[in-house]
């Protein structure tokens, strides 16, 4: 089976959701790095400063004055309810088996047990996965995403010794129509807590849109899409869509639009690897993949933080 049909069909099967994007608005007490870091001491999920947990507990009742149980509870986030929870108890959590039901308040997403880092993830009655915890080296960070789409496909990860890196890799949105995965870079600092740096939808979206440039042409009858690199001025791929473009009267309808970032997937590992599908619109149907090329490039995160991409290659 060729890679194009086994991303589309395999990897990529079930319907559309939106999911939370990187820049999602963060609890009060979470810093702008969306997410906390907590030392694991006595099997439990402490605070590292005894001042701080005083402060936490004054403000959470001020906050919390007046309010009912019911209301409090449907005020906190997927994130702050996994926070509650005792750090033994999380840590017993089952692993998640594919089974469509969430019987379980909270799972185990993924491990890395040579590094000893474990993923957990919280999840409601209804199966909104969102919320997580990683331990690591002493620690447990917890991060505000969400982590898998409908269809239950767990996060990927990649530990990079040399960089000190925790690579992650969310499947958030899976569909036929509309699949994209969120890359997460956690750096290791001085203090063993894993700082995030995202690599989300808009992100990367933007990139793609503005790098790969594509023109509709006509020639001996037939309809023809061209993708350039306008980055490196050099073509990719010139691909026939002429049988998909065919009205019910059976005559020929032009393209709307053609996106770069509704199929994007990445490939973990000492170098990170983004792969795209771009799909064509065309006038009065629905966004198709048909024959279209499947695109990869490698993935650059530079010393400030920031995300770009390296030279695009056709894969299939």
């Amino acid at each position: 089976m060729s890679m194009k049909r086994h991303m589309i069909i395999g990897l990529l099967v079930g319907t559309f959701i939106m999911f939370a994007a990187c820049s999602k608005e963060l609890p009060e007490n979470v810093n702008a790095e969306n997410e906390l870091s907590v030392e694991i001491e006595d099997g439990t999920a402490e605070s590292t400063s005894e001042e701080d947990k005083e402060s936490e507990t004054n403000n959470a009742a001020d906050d919390t004055e007046g309010i009912t149980e019911t209301e409090q509870a449907v005020t906190l986030s997927d994130m702050e309810k996994l926070m509650q929870i005792p750090w033994e108890e999380v840590k017993k959590s089952p692993v998640y088996d594919y089974s469509g039901e969430w019987n379980s308040s909270v799972y185990k997403l993924a491990e890395l047990p040579v590094q000893d880092i474990s993923m957990f993830g919280y999840a409601d009655s209804d199966g909104f996965a969102s919320g997580v915890a990683i331990a690591h080296k002493g620690n447990v960070s917890y991060f505000d995403w969400l982590y898998t789409s409908v269809h239950g496909a767990m996060p990927d990860l990649y530990w990079d010794e040399a960089d000190k890196q925790l690579q992650v890799c969310l499947h958030p949105s899976t569909g036929t129509g509309y699949s994209v995965d969120e890359l997460h870079i956690l750096k290791e600092d001085a203090s063993m807590r894993l700082e995030d740096f995202c690599f989300g939808v808009n992100e990367y979206a933007s990139i793609l849109t503005n790098r790969v440039e594509y023109t509709v042409m006509e020639e001996n009858d037939k309809q023809l899409i061209q993708f350039m690199d306008a980055e490196e001025e050099k073509e990719l791929a010139v691909i026939d869509v002429t049988q998909y473009l065919l009205g019910n009267d059976g005559e020929a309808v032009g393209i709307k639009n053609v996106f770069m970032a509704d199929m994007v997937s990445f490939t973990l590992g000492e170098e990170i690897r983004i792969a795209f599908i771009p799909g064509f619109l065309p006038e009065g149907g629905y966004v198709l993949f048909d024959d279209m090329p499947v695109f990869q490039a490698p993935v650059i995160f530079d010393a400030d933080g920031n995300f770009t991409i390296g030279e695009i290659l056709v894969v299939q």
